[in-house]
């Protein structure tokens, strides 16, 4: 049974596919050769899964998180133009263009952990990021390679 959130999938899709393909142009079903091949697909589909889960799960939940943001902080701005900002329930209304300000910015900042950390790392495969799943089989490609190298030297 598979596991995954998001499209922590694709890790599987891939990387099954790199070694298929690596399999079907070098692999000559004989030891050492199918260890190289394989490894070598291992390597490509767990570069090309890695950089998929990076962009995912790190650079955009950032620029999601970025743009949340921004509307929230114009949201507020919106409030503090009409008069019904309040930086907490029962506070007084700012009374300053500074204040206002620096109240709009506590509470955004006080949001931004919260937004960052619901939004990255949403797409894993057994409970792993995709990237780390792009790591392991970068690890495992290269023990593939090695022991095919190994194989074929002696």
């Amino acid at each position: 049974m598979i596991i995954w959130r998001g499209f922590g999938i694709l890790g599987v899709v891939i990387i099954v596919g790199f070694v298929a393909l690596f399999m079907a142009l070098l692999g000559n079903h004989s030891g050492p050769m199918d260890n190289i091949a394989g490894g070598l697909g291992l390597l490509t589909g767990g570069a090309a899964c890695g950089a998929l889960g990076w962009w995912l799960n790190l650079q955009r939940p950032e620029a999601k998180t970025q743009e949340h943001l921004t509307a929230m902080r114009a949201e507020l701005w919106q409030r503090v133009h009409a008069g019904t900002f309040q930086v907490q329930p029962g506070a007084a209304a700012p009374t300053s263009e500074l204040e206002a300000r620096s109240q709009v910015e506590q509470v955004v900042a006080s949001q931004e952990q919260g937004v960052r950390k619901t939004l990255r790392n949403n797409h894993s495969l057994f409970f792993i990021p995709l990237q780390w799943v792009g790591l392991l089989a970068i690890l495992g490609g290269t023990v593939s390679v090695v022991w095919g190298v190994v194989g074929l030297i002696s």
